[in-house]
């Protein structure tokens, strides 16, 4: 689904390139589910590499369980944002999978590799850290410090304009009490309009009890121009 205009929405109470659902209104979109939305790195990765060993071996081997008995593994082709586990937010990077296998190597559980088209330009972490706790009579913490590699690719996708320069993507609304709406494994890019009050990518807005009727679960929102979801 498209969100497109040749001309650009000039203010915030401009609907153009909105797709808003208003009092009394519902949206459903419930894409295939994959066999989980995230993972985490299993060893550590050096800028300038393009395969990761990752901790979950079932998004390469395909899962059936009574609850999900379609799911499915992550595929080559599919886009995936890697997490930064440094200071700067602005060393996540996003890749193409174009290949996909198993390894079990030095008798360790079997996890997935995953090569991308492109190597990484920053270092991951991949392992637990150990830390001593010096306030609390030197107890000692593991902390997960593995990076995140998330699954971005959906069957179902609401994009709007890929326009750096104006920022004016477009964006999902919805407003009054009454609405009812579900969104499950859906891609939202290239959404939010950038500078203008109370346009995000998804607007959740004055619902009041109706609110429980909305939920939105496994959605993957990137390549924004403003925020993620917002609820008011």
């Amino acid at each position: 689904l498209r969100l497109t205009s040749d001309i650009p929405p000039a203010t915030a109470d401009d609907n153009v390139r909105t797709l808003m659902v208003e009092s009394g209104g519902a949206l459903f979109l419930s894409g295939a589910p994959r066999v989980r939305p995230i993972t985490l790195l299993a060893t550590h990765i050096e800028a300038g590499q393009a395969v990761l060993r990752v901790a979950d071996a079932d998004i390469v081997l395909p899962r059936s369980t009574a609850k999900e008995p379609t799911t499915k593994s992550w595929r080559v082709g599919d886009r995936v944002a890697i997490a930064p586990t440094d200071w700067p937010a602005d060393q996540t990077e996003y890749g193409t999978i174009v290949a996909l296998g198993t390894d079990a190597s030095n008798g360790s559980a079997a996890s997935s590799q995953l090569t991308l088209a492109d190597p990484l330009r920053y270092t991951r972490n991949g392992r637990m850290i150990s830390l001593v706790n010096k306030a609390d009579n030197n107890r000692q913490v593991t902390v997960d410090a593995r990076a995140e590699i998330a699954l971005l690719s959906r069957n179902i996708i609401v994009e709007g304009v890929n326009d750096a320069v104006t920022g004016l993507g477009g964006d999902v609304m919805m407003a009054g009490p009454g609405v009812r709406a579900r969104l499950s494994w859906v891609e939202l890019r290239y959404l939010g309009r950038r500078g203008q009050l109370a346009r995000y990518p998804l607007h959740i807005h004055n619902l009041g009890d109706s609110g429980r009727d909305v939920q939105v679960s496994n959605v993957a929102i990137h390549s924004s121009f403003q925020r993620g979801i917002d609820i008011q």
